[in-house]
Parts: C-alpha cells; sequence; structure tokens
C-alpha cells in the first residue's frame, strides 16, 4: 500500500508519459489515466480507469475488476453486478425477480469477511455470502443452486465495441 502511494505521487509529479505493467487491477485503477487490459495477448478493453471498472467489456475484465457479467436481449446489452448483489438459493426464486440464473457450485473459498462462490451457470457467475448463510445452504462443489440479482442492483449498458 505504501509502495502505491509512493508510486501515485512519482506518477503525478512526473511531467512525461510513463507505461506501468501490472497484474494487480488495483494497481492500474487507482494509478492509471488510462487502462489497456490484455487476455491472452489481445486488447480486450481500454479506457479511463472508471470505465472500465463500471462497463467491463469481457468476462475477463468484469472479472479483473469483480464484477459478474451477464450479455441480454439478443447480446446487444450487457449487465453487470458484483458478487455481493447475487442471492444463493437451494430453490428456484419465485415472484418478479427476472435475473436468475441455475448451476452447480464450482468452487468455495474465503474473500475477506464472505464465502465466494463460483457457480458454473450460463454464464460463470460469483456470489459472496456469509459463512453462515454457506452453512445454513449446506453448500458444497457439486451442490445445485439458484442465483437471483435484483434489476436494480444491476448496471445495465450497450455491447458495443
Amino acid at each position: 500500500m505504501a509502495l502505491r502511494i509512493e508510486l501515485g505521487r512519482h506518477l503525478r509529479d512526473f511531467p512525461g508519459v510513463a507505461l506501468l505493467v501490472t497484474h494487480d487491477a488495483i494497481d492500474a485503477l487507482t494509478l492509471a489515466d488510462r487502462v489497456l487490459v490484455l487476455d491472452e495477448g489481445r486488447v480486450a478493453q481500454v479506457g479511463p480507469p472508471a470505465e472500465v471498472a463500471a462497463e467491463p467489456r469481457t468476462p475477463h475484465v468484469a472479472r479483473l475488476v469483480g464484477l459478474n457479467l451477464v450479455a441480454v436481449a439478443e447480446g446487444e446489452q450487457l449487465i453487470a453486478f458484483p458478487p455481493d448483489a447475487v442471492v444463493v438459493s437451494l430453490h428456484e426464486p419465485e415472484g418478479s425477480t427476472r435475473l436468475r440464473w441455475h448451476g452447480q457450485v464450482a468452487s468455495l473459498a474465503p474473500h475477506g469477511d464472505a464465502v465466494r462462490l463460483l457457480v458454473h451457470a450460463s454464464p460463470d457467475l460469483l456470489a459472496d455470502l456469509t459463512p453462515a448463510a454457506a452453512t445454513e445452504l449446506g453448500l458444497v462443489p457439486g451442490r445445485e443452486v439458484w442465483l437471483s440479482a435484483k434489476a436494480t442492483a444491476v448496471s445495465r449498458y450497450a455491447a458495443r465495441g
């Protein structure tokens, strides 16, 4: 953290152009004026850090910035939402929830105070829940689950470019 702060100070005071190569999304998003994300040697997305973080264009970029990404409306639109906006249940959600997916738990891992699930759905999605909820639901790899997100919890934007 101290190194990031010092590097940020140096870059702000430097009058020239600097190229920073990093595998750390936080470094890229906090230190850069523009971000270029590579995926398997190809450019996945280019833009200001805030735009890349808010509107990821590929699943790779979405994972780097900690979001789920789903193509909707025949692929013309994308929706992005954080793992903590995902509700995990063992039964299909009832009611007005339109954003729902069915899949199998692929993995569970500690993530800060939460448990992060990777669920093989269509597409693969991340969900954060409390350790108590993970235990109560009996979540283990291979367990069938339903995921849902409220429309108010998602960002919707055009799938341009």
